[in-house]
């Protein structure tokens, strides 16, 4: 067991655990994302006001489970904008 433990496996385990199963994207977390050792990502587009948040978020956790060291799931969420608003931007 202690074999297990060098400094490149706890390096590993630190790096891996650094981060949530599925990121929320933001400012605080785009360095550890880009800047990481994981160079595939899943990029999901989330409304909470779509009703289906939670559901998309639960679905991908097991996705992020099975891949976690090869792929890196997160998520930025949206406003919903109505066309009125969408034409004032």
């Amino acid at each position: 067991m202690t074999s297990d433990l060098t400094e490149e496996n706890i390096g590993k385990f630190v790096k891996a655990e650094a981060l949530p199963l599925i990121v929320d994207f933001n400012h605080e977390t785009a360095q550890k994302v880009f800047g990481g050792d994981i160079r595939t990502h899943i990029l999901m587009f989330l409304s909470k006001e779509s009703g289906h948040y939670d559901k998309y978020l639960e679905t991908q956790k097991t996705n992020a489970k099975e891949y976690k060291e090869k792929v890196c799931i997160f998520y930025l969420t949206i406003l919903t904008l109505s066309s009125k608003q969408a034409v004032l931007i």
